[in-house]
């Protein structure tokens, strides 16, 4: 099946962003795209030039058709799980690490319980100490 896409000016500003870009993300899309308007290659062969799977090559040209170049190049990546380990609790970790209050991560797990009434899993706390510089 043959693939028609692009536009005259989109295939111009792809070749100048593609100059200016740098390895990274954006790049490798850019690649998808410029690739992707010739109908001579395949998804497959897009696939392996950029290191993608067809899927993901796929959900990048059915973007772009939908909202155009700038679709494809943003991300809605917003990072992780916020963690609950804000500053009130940090400083109380850090107070608690210099006296010694315990000696293992459940008992600190305990006490920020029992004073923040919030409860973490061993991991978590032991994570949480160990941003703190702390060593049990």
């Amino acid at each position: 099946m043959r693939r028609y896409m692009g536009t005259d000016e989109d295939r111009e500003r792809i070749k100048t962003l593609l100059n200016k870009e740098a390895v990274g993300w954006r790049k490798e899309r850019l690649v998808a795209l410029k690739m992707g308007f010739q109908p001579h290659h395949t998804i497959d062969e897009i696939g392996a030039v950029v290191g993608r799977g067809k899927a993901t090559i796929q959900r990048w040209f059915d973007k772009y058709r939908a909202a155009g170049l700038g679709a494809v190049l943003t991300r809605a990546y917003k990072g992780g799980i916020k963690s609950r380990c804000d500053n009130e609790v940090e400083a109380f970790l850090v107070e608690g690490l210099k006296v010694a209050r315990w000696n293992t991560a459940v008992q600190a797990g305990q006490e920020l319980e029992r004073h923040f009434g919030r409860s973490g899993a061993y991991k978590t706390v032991g994570r949480w100490l160990k941003n703190c510089a702390g060593v049990l």
